[in-house]
């Protein structure tokens, strides 16, 4: 039995498949579990319990959303590119937008459909620790006026596929929206000891698990194994 809230959150995380709960009232079960983790979004609390369309529908925090302050830029996120995803995200916004490209170099060797097949297996998976969790999203209007010039041109260049761009908007189709994590890289770069011998070991006790669970191999990338940014 897990009585305390720290144990409870690790196990309805994001980080974690989904419950797929079979509930007639999900307001009623979402707030009976919202007491026992109050510092949850309600959002993710449907999510943990496969209510995916109902933790789209939940607002975040008026201050957290990306049309709430227009003095914050949506820009690259920190971390090295990736080959498959433009990855940006908007400062003081713990969720990060990733959009695929149009186009793979070397050496990767996928397609955008397998891409989504890949995310979708993760997403209907078991509940050993895995990628975090990405919710797809299609139509995603923004201001074309907060992107960044850089930002702008790469979306351009490499994901018209994916991307609509007006002369005031910016439309993306499809994109995957998560939490925001420090790239296990940039963590040992600038972290000072013993936290990196710390996180080194995770690391590699999760690169044992998950084979067993059958990920696939991205799950056990440096830039995917990262510290959370935000607790609860």
């Amino acid at each position: 039995m897990l009585t305390d809230e720290d144990d409870l959150s690790i196990l309805f995380s994001f980080t974690r498949a989904h419950f797929q709960v079979p509930v007639a009232r999900p307001y009623d079960l979402v707030r009976f579990l919202r007491r026992l983790m109050p510092k949850k979004r309600l959002g993710e609390l449907y999510n943990a319990v496969g209510l995916i369309r109902h933790g789209k529908t939940e607002p975040v925090p008026r201050d957290d959303a990306p049309h709430g302050r227009h003095d914050r830029a949506l820009r690259h996120a920190p971390g090295t590119p990736g080959l498959v995803m433009i990855a940006f995200a908007m400062p003081g916004y713990d969720f990060v937008f990733k959009v695929i490209r149009d186009y793979f170099p070397a050496p990767k060797k996928t397609s955008r459909e397998l891409i989504m097949e890949r995310y979708t297996l993760v997403f209907k998976h078991d509940r050993a620790g895995r990628l975090v969790e990405a919710q797809q999203f299609e139509h995603l209007k923004f201001d074309k006026r907060r992107f960044t010039p850089e930002l702008l041109a790469e979306l351009v260049a490499d994901a018209t596929g994916m991307v609509l761009i007006g002369q005031d908007d910016v439309v993306l189709h499809h994109c995957y929206v998560e939490r925001q994590v420090v790239p296990l890289d940039l963590f040992l770069r600038q972290a000072s000891p013993p936290r990196p011998r710390r996180r080194c070991s995770i690391t590699a006790k999760r690169s044992k698990t998950s084979p067993r669970a059958t990920s696939f191999p991205a799950t056990c990338c440096k830039k995917t194994l990262g510290s959370r940014v935000t607790a609860g």
